[in-house]
C-alpha cells in the first residue's frame, strides 16, 4: 500500500501536466488567430514558393474521363464533309468480344428489350454473357462460345414472344441492314384434332397445308392442353394466310379451324414479310406491364434453340 506522504506528489503532477497541456492549446488558440501559416522546405526561401498550376478546361475534362484516351488524326479533307481512310489496323484494333457477337432484328415490329432479354437468357442459359441494342431495332448478343454460337446460326429459327428474331454473325463489313424475308416461323393453333390423330404424323399431315411444319411446343408434345396443339410452321410470304383446313378421313371430312399468335404483314405482291404495297400496318396499342406480367409472357413464350423432342417431318 502506498504511503501517504507520497500522495501530494504522484496528484501534484497530473496538474503540472495539464497545466502545461493547457498552455499549449492557448499557443495553438493564438497561432490560429494570427492567421493562416505557409508551410515551407528546409533551405527554400519565401519567394521561391510556386504558385498552383492553373486548372484549364482541358485538364479538368481529362481528369474527369474514364474511357481510353484519343488522338487527333489529320483527315484527307477538311469542309462540310470530312474525308476519313481507315486502315486495316483500325479494324484490327476493334474489341475482341465482336467476335463472338450475333446481330439480330425482328421481322415486323420491336420488341422491348427486357422481354428479349428475358426470353433469350431463359433460352440460351449463361451462354448469353451480354445483351445490347441501338434506336434503329438492331440486337447484339455477346456468346463467347463459338461451337454454340454455331448451333444457334445452324437452328436458324427462333421467336420471342411469337416474333421471328432474324440472327446473323458479327463480322466488321456486317451492314446493320434489315433484309427482306421471304417466309418466317410463326405460331398457330390448331382446334378440334381427334386425339387419334395427336402424334406427329398426324400433326405433320395437317400442318402442312398452312406452310412447312418444325416443330410443337411441350404442351402439345405431352397433350397437357387439350384445347388446341400450337405448332411453329415456317410460312411463305407467296401464299395467303391460309385460316382452315378440311380434313379428309374414310370419305369424311372436318374442319380444323388455324388460328396465328401473330404473323407480320406480307406483300402478295413484293413476295417478302414487313412491309405492304397496298396498305400500312396500324401497330396496336401496347399497354404497360407489371414485372410478373412480363415474366410470365416471356416463359410462354420462349421457344428452345433446339426443337423438342417430338420435330415435325
Amino acid at each position: 500500500m502506498a504511503s501517504s506522504s507520497n500522495l501530494p506528489s504522484q496528484l501534484g503532477r497530473p496538474n503540472e501536466e495539464s497545466q502545461a497541456g493547457s498552455r499549449r492549446g492557448r499557443s495553438r488558440l493564438r497561432s490560429a488567430s494570427r492567421g493562416p501559416r505557409v508551410a515551407r522546405f528546409a533551405g527554400q526561401k519565401w519567394s521561391e514558393q510556386k504558385a498552383p498550376p492553373t486548372r484549364s478546361w482541358v485538364n479538368v475534362a481529362r481528369l474527369s474521363a474514364k474511357g481510353y484516351e484519343l488522338s487527333f488524326v489529320p483527315p484527307t479533307s477538311v469542309g462540310k464533309r470530312g474525308v476519313v481512310h481507315l486502315s486495316e489496323e483500325v479494324v484490327h484494333a476493334a474489341d475482341p468480344k465482336w467476335n463472338h457477337c450475333l446481330m439480330g432484328y425482328f421481322i415486323g415490329k420491336n420488341m422491348p428489350f427486357k422481354m428479349t432479354e428475358l426470353v433469350l437468357k431463359e433460352t440460351w442459359g449463361s451462354h448469353l454473357t451480354e445483351m445490347l441494342a441501338d434506336d434503329e431495332g438492331f440486337y447484339f448478343f455477346f456468346i463467347p462460345d463459338p461451337d454454340y454460337c454455331r448451333k444457334i446460326l445452324e437452328e436458324g429459327r427462333l421467336t420471342v414472344n411469337r416474333v421471328p428474331l432474324i440472327l446473323k454473325q458479327w463480322d466488321p463489313t456486317l451492314e446493320l441492314r434489315k433484309d427482306l424475308q421471304s417466309s418466317v416461323p410463326v405460331w398457330i393453333r390448331m382446334k378440334n384434332i381427334p386425339f387419334a390423330y395427336w402424334s406427329a404424323l398426324g400433326i405433320s399431315h395437317i400442318a402442312s397445308a398452312v406452310g412447312r411444319p418444325l416443330y410443337v411446343d411441350p404442351l402439345t408434345e405431352k397433350m397437357k392442353r387439350l384445347s388446341f396443339a400450337r405448332v411453329c410452321v415456317e410460312v411463305s410470304a407467296k401464299l395467303e394466310k391460309c385460316e382452315s383446313v378440311e380434313v379428309f378421313l374414310n370419305g369424311e371430312s372436318f374442319i380444323v379451324p388455324i388460328l396465328y399468335e401473330w404473323i407480320p404483314i406480307a406483300c402478295l405482291k413484293c413476295h417478302v414479310f414487313g412491309h405492304n404495297c397496298e396498305e400500312k400496318e396500324v401497330p396496336a396499342p401496347v399497354a404497360d406491364k407489371s414485372h410478373d406480367a412480363v415474366a410470365e409472357e416471356a416463359r410462354d413464350a420462349a421457344v428452345p434453340t433446339v426443337p423438342p423432342s417430338i420435330p415435325l417431318a
